[in-house]
């Protein structure tokens, strides 16, 4: 704001820095004038929402274990792949595939290789990125994802001193032993 030469002003500079700043002029010290607009919020965190079996679920079934995580937002198709996700069976890596029904909201995951009973099951997400920002998934409760499989029957203890029908021959003798003496074949 300029004023004309020819008035006079019978103020203190200091004064006139007051008003100048006020009506949003200045000297262009920061006395911009109008408030800057705020900053936008941050954006929500990017984060597996849901998980399917549930975060230190124990005796999940191992013979069809498909692993489903709900994602805050959409992730870029792009980085949704089989290398992005690692999956451990008792520190053992197993082999993840990306079942077809993954949308970019929900990723389903095959988890294969053999399965021990009993088994801790750990899954990562690396490099998975918002569609919207790219900003990368963060590690929550839910990732990495860990549960334990179900006991195998395989691990059933055995039931003490009970032969039953698989029991030796060596344990009963001879054929000839076996069959009672008041039968009529027995007594020729």
């Amino acid at each position: 704001m300029l004023l004309p030469a020819r008035v006079r002003l019978r103020t203190s500079p200091l004064a006139l820095l007051l008003v100048l700043a006020a009506a949003g002029g200045g000297s262009g010290c920061g006395g911009g004038g109008a408030d800057p607009a705020p900053a936008p919020p941050p954006p929500p965190p990017f984060a597996v929402t849901s998980a399917d079996p549930d975060a230190q679920a124990l005796g999940v079934d191992p013979s069809d274990l498909t692993v489903r995580l709900t994602l805050s937002a959409a992730a870029d198709p792009a980085t949704l792949a089989p290398a992005s996700f690692e999956a451990t069976v008792d520190g053992v890596t197993a082999p993840v595939v990306l079942a077809p029904e993954t949308t970019p909201t929900e990723v389903v995951l095959w988890i294969g290789g053999a399965l021990p009973p009993s088994a801790e099951v750990v899954v990562r997400a690396a490099g998975v990125r918002r569609a919207s920002d790219a900003v990368a998934l963060e590690a929550s409760d839910l990732l990495p994802l860990r549960f334990r499989l179900a006991a195998g029957e395989a691990t059933l203890p055995p039931v003490v001193n009970d032969l039953g029908r698989y029991r030796p021959g060596a344990a009963v003798g001879r054929l000839g032993a076996l069959r009672p003496r008041h039968h009529p074949v027995a007594h020729r």
